[in-house]
């Protein structure tokens, strides 16, 4: 199984965003792991298709590509998508 995250030790960052937001508290690149959620996933058109959104969109830095950045401080965040649409989006 490939999996196109880690996680690093502030994992817990969205979670706590979340919950503040009223969602259960949960850890997303554990959920992920847990989910199985895998490259074969994203072809057959299910789970992650890989955008990248979660990456650029925690500010804790909390999600990585397991292969390294070239320029890991760069982000991009799209002002008019929150955390919560973001995992709306891929529910």
């Amino acid at each position: 199984m490939i999996f196109y995250f880690t996680a690093t030790g502030n994992c817990l960052y969205a979670a706590r965003e979340l919950a503040a937001e009223g969602e259960a508290v949960r850890s997303i690149p554990q959920e992920l792991r847990r989910a199985g959620v895998a490259a074969r996933d994203a072809a057959a058109g299910d789970g992650c298709n890989a955008c990248l959104a979660c990456i650029h969109a925690c500010p804790a830095r909390a999600i990585e590509l397991p292969m390294g950045e070239k320029n890991p401080e760069a982000r991009f965040r799209n002002e008019h998508v929150s955390l919560a649409d973001l995992v709306a989006a891929n529910g």
